[in-house]
């Protein structure tokens, strides 16, 4: 089993904060992001491509719809918790 170990402070982190701001301070983007980093974690590369395969995968993981994830990856992105490129989700933190 790969384990994905985070600071006991994370929620604190300023990224996660404005991450859990824009969703109305509710901790529920926060539990999206930690599952996301898990996923990471247990892919090779610490990469999952971004195919309809994996959407799907992870809208069920995340209990979302397609628009609410792409929004989320894309909020994240631009806080820089995620990141993307042309074919693949990843996390510079991982890396």
């Amino acid at each position: 089993m790969s384990e994905f170990i985070h600071s006991s402070s994370a929620r604190r982190d300023p990224k996660i904060r404005a991450l859990r701001a824009l969703y109305g301070n509710s901790a529920e983007p926060y539990a999206w992001y930690i599952i996301i980093m898990e996923i990471l974690k247990e892919n090779p590369k610490h990469r999952i491509k971004l195919d309809e395969k994996n959407y799907i995968m992870l809208c069920q993981e995340l209990n979302i719809d397609i628009k609410e994830l792409k929004r989320f990856i894309k909020i994240s992105k631009n806080l820089g918790l995620l990141n993307t490129n042309s074919q693949y989700l990843f996390s510079n933190e991982l890396q």
